[in-house]
């Protein structure tokens, strides 16, 4: 019995160990309540035919036993391949070797020789956008044909997937890649890239870091089996005329990357640039300046546009698109966002997926915070920070104490005095520019002029937008 993707989908969500309600899986997952129970019917069917306790369901509310965790990654990591990893295996083969042979890659997958054919056809229809092609030879197998550098570009892209989801990747790509690399190789590459960001006092996404990891890796080992002369090769006019581009080549082929080509070193030095802010103008993307416009004519708002900000929201579009691209895991996950915060995200929702149609809900509410607190921020100068008393009755004001280190961290805001529940009356006589009274769970206070907002520390402290609702401007 296998997990089709809905069913799989449902199983990811409760890997994390988190607790879900029907409403909370129809919110993630858009399916109806009727399609989650047999989902999760499916998945118990699953799980208890390998001997492991399925998802369990108390006062309407689902989970997973911590206990049963490893076995079930376990056996994930074991099972058949979906279409999309097979077709990421095979592509995977075919830029370390290649070629495939058809009679060892159907035994290997477990599949008939006619779904092997299918991904193939796919496969090459999804090459042909990167100017490579398949050739079958009868005896020897199917080759891969085409531009080095083109290879290089795609084989750097599904290493790095590879190493962004190696936590949930199938056995038989751990394998592959082990067989390849030892552990030595990729230790010394992360260390490298590692040193990089130190020395130019940076930080990159996951995505980014990986692909200069996947580049240097590739290099040493088709450099040796297909080497590359470049001699075609030409570096993009928009490279050369960034005043920093000659200074970040030399300073990478400084610091442990002399052996790479340039096409290589170029394609580094364009990942590094992007966080180059004086690129970002008025004049960026059109994909980028589309979205910013279209959204506030849908929100009938003013964006700023600060070079920082039109960096941020263009990287993360980039990198949103690319996971899009490769078929990335998307990690589905239940975000509690206030209606201000829902408001902008339905629009950024309908607006960046008419650009990118796959766009991942994990970026699309990344967007939403990014985009929502740089209005909010904007707003600043026309808004005063809250005036704000914290009541707690702990030895010592020992959890007010917390709460206020969280929110001065987080908020513009004026703590005006942490107090026990019994001054509060008396302070409220002296002090009239009070906003808010903000109080732990577990303590009542009397009905006051002054609103009162109760904090719940394993709530909050989950929550992007906890305190927005009332006004408060996020740092």
């Amino acid at each position: 019995m296998f997990l089709n993707k809905k069913s799989l989908n449902i199983l990811n969500l409760f890997l994390s160990l988190k607790r879900y309600s029907y409403s909370e899986l129809e919110t993630v997952l858009k399916i109806k309540k009727r399609s989650i129970t047999m989902n999760i019917n499916t998945v118990n069917s699953f799980l208890h035919n390998h001997n492991i306790n399925g998802i369990l369901k108390e006062d309407e509310i689902f989970y997973i036993d911590e206990k049963e965790i490893l076995k079930i990654k376990d056996l994930l990591s074991h099972a058949p391949f979906s279409p999309i990893e097979r077709r990421d295996y095979i592509l995977l083969k075919l830029f370390f070797t290649n070629k495939v042979i058809l009679s060892n890659s159907f035994i290997e997958l477990d599949i008939t020789r006619r779904t092997l054919n299918y991904d193939l056809e796919r496969i090459k229809e999804y090459l042909i956008k990167y100017n490579l092609k398949l050739e079958s030879l009868p005896s020897k197998g199917v080759f891969l044909i085409g531009n080095e550098i083109d290879i290089r570009f795609l084989f750097a892209s599904y290493l790095t997937k590879y190493f962004v989801e190696r936590d949930s990747c199938h056995n038989l790509f751990i394998n592959l890649i082990n067989s390849i690399f030892s552990k030595k190789e990729v230790s010394l590459a992360k260390k490298i890239v590692l040193n990089l960001i130190n020395k130019m006092n940076i930080s990159l996404p996951p995505e980014d870091f990986f692909k200069i990891v996947s580049i240097i890796l590739i290099h040493s080992f088709r450099e040796i089996n297909f080497p590359c002369s470049y001699e075609k090769y030409r570096t993009s006019q928009v490279l050369l005329e960034n005043k920093y581009y000659n200074k970040v080549i030399n300073f990478l082929k400084t610091h442990g990357l002399e052996e790479l080509k340039i096409y290589e070193l170029d394609t580094i030095a364009e990942l590094l640039l992007s966080l180059d802010i004086e690129r970002y103008t008025m004049n960026i993307e059109n994909e980028v300046n589309l979205f910013l416009k279209n959204l506030e004519f849908k929100l009938n708002i003013t964006i700023p546009k600060e070079q920082d900000f039109l960096m941020q929201v263009s990287n993360a579009i980039r990198i949103g698109k690319f996971k899009a691209e490769l078929n990335f895991l998307e990690h589905k996950e239940l975000h509690k966002l206030d209606r201000e915060y829902k408001k902008y995200y339905v629009e950024i929702n309908n607006v960046i997926k008419e650009i990118i149609p796959k766009f991942y809900l994990e970026d699309i509410i990344y967007l939403t915070i990014l985009i929502k607190n740089s209005v909010d921020m904007s707003d600043l100068e026309h808004k005063k920070p809250k005036n704000i008393a914290i009541i707690d009755n702990s030895f010592n004001h020992i959890y007010g104490k917390m709460l206020l280190k969280y929110i001065k961290g987080n908020y513009y805001v004026n703590i005006l005095k942490i107090l026990d529940n019994y001054q509060l009356k008396d302070f409220l006589k002296n002090e009239n520019e009070i906003d808010f009274i903000l109080t732990l769970n577990d303590i009542n206070i009397k009905k006051t002029k002054v609103p009162t907002i109760k904090m719940d520390f394993k709530y909050i402290l989950n929550n992007v937008c906890e305190l927005e609702k009332h006004g408060f401007l996020k740092k």
